[in-house]
């Protein structure tokens, strides 16, 4: 009996010892498809991991709404209408150009008998100097002293006796403008600085102005702007 049971494990063991191979072989793929019962077997995917800062949807509609108001492609809705695009702008009061003032004037001298034109280009002879000069006024000659009125509103900016021309008044005017009165007589009535209207009295005609003195009593009257002279018979206000 004890040699039966010997014979029998010997032949176990020979028999896998032969086997040895295909045995393992064998466990090997027997544990590579428990493996893979397991992995799917669960029935679920592994879930991505999430992007780190990006916003976690957790099914309630408040943070879609969080996550709209970051989108840079999604424009605001306009909530007061289109037609806020068709309103003009406001002008800009600063802007916008002042407005030209008008000032009229008159002819400074109410009786004359005589004029000397205005020549502020071509030259004229000077029967007092004897030479060609230009005539950048217009000379009112009267046979006495008449009375010299201010061609318009303005401010006395100047009172002064000039070497050629006599005693002058300068009147400077709201529209930029200066009218200069010249030859007059010593009784001049206004003083510097002070407001004056057209047709207040100035002073009179005289014979104070050396560079004319063959001219008698006379108003030589002239007018400036922005530097030059003007030919005071296209200022004054046509009737």
């Amino acid at each position: 009996m004890r040699d039966f049971y010997r014979k029998k494990s010997n032949a176990v063991t020979a028999f896998l010892k032969d086997k040895s191979f295909y045995i393992i072989l064998f466990a090997s793929m027997v544990m590579v498809c428990i493996a893979g019962w397991l992995a799917l077997g669960t029935g679920e995917e592994p879930a991505d991991d999430p992007v780190p800062g990006a916003q976690v949807d957790s099914g309630d509609s408040s943070s879609e709404n969080n996550e709209n108001k970051f989108l840079p492609d999604k424009e605001p809705e306009n909530t007061v209408g289109s037609s806020v695009e068709n309103i003009p702008a406001e002008s800009d009061p600063g802007t916008s150009e002042p407005e030209e003032i008008v000032v009229k004037y008159l002819c400074p001298v109410g009786n004359y008998t005589d004029i000397s034109e205005f020549s502020g280009t071509v030259p004229v002879f000077s029967e007092t100097l004897q030479d060609w000069r230009l005539h950048t006024g217009v000379d009112y000659i009267t046979d006495d002293a008449e009375d010299v009125f201010a061609a318009a509103d303005g401010i006395i900016e100047d009172i002064y006796d000039d070497g050629l021309m006599g005693i002058t008044v300068v009147i400077s005017h709201a529209d930029g403008m200066k009218t200069v009165y010249q030859s007059l007589s010593d009784n001049v009535n206004v003083i510097r600085g002070a407001e004056i209207l057209q047709g207040d009295k100035i002073a009179t005609t005289g014979t104070t102005a050396s560079a004319e003195s063959t001219k008698g009593n006379h108003l030589h009257f002239s007018v400036l702007k922005d530097g030059g002279y003007l030919d005071p018979e296209d200022i004054y206000e046509k009737e």
